[in-house]
């Protein structure tokens, strides 16, 4: 914060002090329901829905809870946080400016960042959605130790339960409050190390007007930091008034003015508020009031009622009778350690002494298994049904399972359940996008004061990059890129109209154009191109893929603006291609190879099979020579017999042939076949090679 002035500066003191407990009072009493419902809120959002009085009631049962809750909020807070929003800032007249628009859009951009200002939306956001209102706060803060250059911040405010705003606001987003309070309970000896100069060091109820029960409680006395607006008449140029508003800003602790702040620019206190849902209800007399709900607060009963349901199940489980196995006295003597460990330890086979009724002396029967199971389907449909009233009473539905994914198949289904899943939450949205919009409206006033000295000043502009730019200069700049500029932020008069971005963050876009880029790359060779015009596609995909500061000199060692890389593209480009044509013909000669090789295989296995035959028929004719018999007539009939056989021997042979030959030559046509569809193939363009 800014140094505090001497408060004797101001107004005196007793007049200001009656106001600001009076205030203080009212915000509390008007503010008092509505923060009491958004502790309850979070009592379920930390998965305690139970009472004191619930716990006592339900003493030594279960009390569990089955958070249902979480996931929606999840799913709200979570889409905020992948889009962050941008503020939009154009010239409303006044002498206005397009350049003077368009610096304090990228100067409000760079104040974010460098604060970190998103994390303090989604953290106000976060609390919209759980309790039922959240705030984030807008302050100044020196650069450094030794500096006097102020710089703006945007902090999140971790508890919403410290602030109080003016109840009666107006307006949307509560851009109208007239005053505000954010409090610090602090023990009274930490109290007098951080305010030496106090004048007071004990308290009693006559310090606060007779009212010390929201200032002081014995041990802590509470410290606030409390805004007003004040008006003030001034004449303009032509002489005529004009009503201006500033914002003041005390420390106090209800007793004395402990610091004052110095004058704020602009009409608007600087604590920005995300309220919930508003409605307007009657509870009395004493007319309508304000009420704020937050996604959890209608869901509170439905999630109770599960909480009862699951805990009834879990005591019905625990009611399960222990005893197992029951079965009459002395069966289970012989064996009876076996029997303890039943329940345990696997046992093989288990021992029963047999047991006569003496009555009718016949042997009682077996030991039995007790079977109780409670009705768990019963259960299921209970669960079931309240789930889907915490589903209603929050307007959205649970996240897509699998069924679904599996289901739809079309990315545009899913983002249609998504998008479903949006509408029930919008209006949290909406009133988050219009908090985002007074805060760009307040840092806007503020660059009067900030950016009033002739300095540089850091930008940030769409595209994620930073520079620094000179501001207020007498004469317009150059900067490196030959671009012109004069940037009178001193006395620029004019008004602008702070708006915020709808459509996709740039973060967004980033990511789908280098998806777009992973694609075009993979067919960058199909594109009619020159070495060039590719050599600059890629350094262009690099940049996208923000690598670092590594990324950063790829993308420079293959800029199409060094003459020499882009030889050395073009060289490579061409290496590649000769590279691919070769792979084709070693392809190709490998396949005439392996052809030539499978029809010597075959003609090689022809001519053993005749071989054979041949080899066959000699050995008949020498068995029929050394056989003959000396009678002619036998004799005559055996060579008769043996030519018979030595004719079926050779047609079966030259059947054989045949056949073998018509198989080779269907495996060699499949082959050409094969062949053709793999020229076809390499005829066609090759894509890149792979390294």
């Amino acid at each position: 914060m800014p140094e505090m002035v001497d408060p004797t500066q101001g107004e005196k003191d007793d007049e200001l002090l009656k106001r600001i407990r009076h205030r203080y009072r009212y915000a509390h009493d008007k503010w008092r329901r509505n923060r009491d419902e958004g502790q309850k809120n979070m009592r379920y959002v930390s998965g305690d829905p139970w009472d004191d009085e619930d716990r006592m009631a339900r003493k030594n049962r279960p009390t569990v809870c089955a958070d249902q809750l979480n996931q929606y909020v999840n799913q709200v807070v979570n889409t905020a946080r992948q889009n962050p929003r941008g503020v939009v800032v154009d010239p409303a007249g006044d002498g206005a400016t397009d350049a003077l628009a368009e610096y304090r859009e990228n100067r409000i951009r760079a104040i974010e960042y460098g604060c970190n200002a998103q994390q303090a939306y989604i953290n106000g956001l976060q609390a919209a959605v759980e309790r039922n209102i959240g705030y984030w706060k807008v302050t100044r803060a020196y650069v450094s130790d030794d500096s006097e250059e102020q710089e703006i911040l945007v902090l999140p405010v971790m508890n919403p339960d410290s602030i109080l705003i003016d109840p009666d606001y107006k307006t949307p987003d509560a851009s109208d409050i007239r005053w505000a309070f954010e409090l610090d309970r602090i023990p009274l000896e930490e109290f007098e190390i951080e305010y030496p100069d106090a004048q007071k060091r004990s308290f009693s109820a006559d310090d606060f007007g007779g009212d010390s029960s929201v200032w002081f409680d014995g041990k802590c006395i509470v410290v606030a930091s409390y805004w007003e607006i004040r008006q003030t008449t001034r004449q303009d140029g032509k002489g005529k008034k004009k009503v201006e508003k500033r914002v003041r800003q005390y420390i106090t602790n209800g007793v004395e003015i402990l610091k004052e702040g110095p004058e704020q620019p602009g009409p608007y206190i600087p604590i920005v508020p995300v309220p919930g849902k508003e409605i307007w209800v009657e509870y009395g007399q004493g007319g309508a009031e304000r009420v704020l709900l937050s996604l959890v607060t209608l869901a509170r009963d439905p999630q109770k009622a599960l909480a009862y349901v699951m805990s009834s199940m879990l005591e019905n489980v625990g009611q399960l009778p222990k005893t197992s196995f029951v079965g009459y006295t002395g069966q289970f003597e012989t064996d009876a350690e076996a029997w303890k460990t039943a329940n345990t330890v696997f046992h093989p086979y288990l021992q029963v002494d047999p047991t006569v009724d003496e009555a009718s002396g016949q042997i009682l029967p077996l030991p039995q298994r007790q079977e109780l199971t409670p009705d768990f389907q019963a259960y299921a449909v209970g669960v079931d049904i309240c789930q889907r009233a915490v589903q209603a009473a929050m307007g959205l539905q649970g996240l897509p399972t699998q069924a679904q994914r599996a289901n739809q198949k079309s990315g545009i289904a899913l983002d249609k359940i998504q998008s479903e899943q949006a509408i029930g939450s919008y209006h949290l949205v909406d009133n988050y996008d219009r908090a985002i919009k007074l805060t760009g409206r307040i840092i806007n006033h503020w660059l009067a004061i900030t950016d009033a000295d002739q300095t540089q000043k850091p930008v940030r502009l769409a595209d994620g990059s930073h520079k620094l730019v000179t501001i207020n200069s007498d004469m317009p700049i150059q900067d490196t890129e030959g671009h012109t500029y004069h940037f009178p932020i001193a006395d620029d008069n004019g008004r602008y109209q702070v708006t915020i971005s709808s459509g996709p963050s740039h973060e967004s876009q980033r990511e789908e154009g280098s998806e777009f880029a992973d694609t075009l790359v993979q067919n960058l060779h199909a594109l009619p191109l020159s070495p060039e015009q590719a050599q600059k596609i890629l350094s262009m995909v690099v940049k996208l893929k923000q690598l670092g500061p590594m990324g950063d000199q790829i993308a420079e060692i293959i800029s199409p603006q060094n003459a020499q890389n882009a030889q050395q593209m073009q060289q490579m480009m061409q290496n590649q291609q000769a590279m691919q044509q070769q792979f084709a013909e070693m392809q190709a000669k490998l396949q005439q190879l392996t052809l030539e090789k499978q029809a010597k295989i075959i003609d090689r296995q022809g001519q053993l099979e005749v071989e054979k035959l041949k080899a066959s028929t000699a050995l008949a004719v020498a068995e029929m020579t050394a056989s003959k018999d000396t009678n002619e007539a036998i004799a005559e009939r055996d060579i008769a017999t043996y030519r018979l056989l030595h004719e079926a021997a050779h047609e079966r042979g030259m059947t054989q042939v045949e056949h073998q030959h018509e198989l080779a030559m269907a495996q060699q046509q499949a082959q050409n076949d094969r062949i053709a569809a793999a020229q076809q193939a390499i005829s066609q363009p090759a894509g890149p090679a792979q390294g």
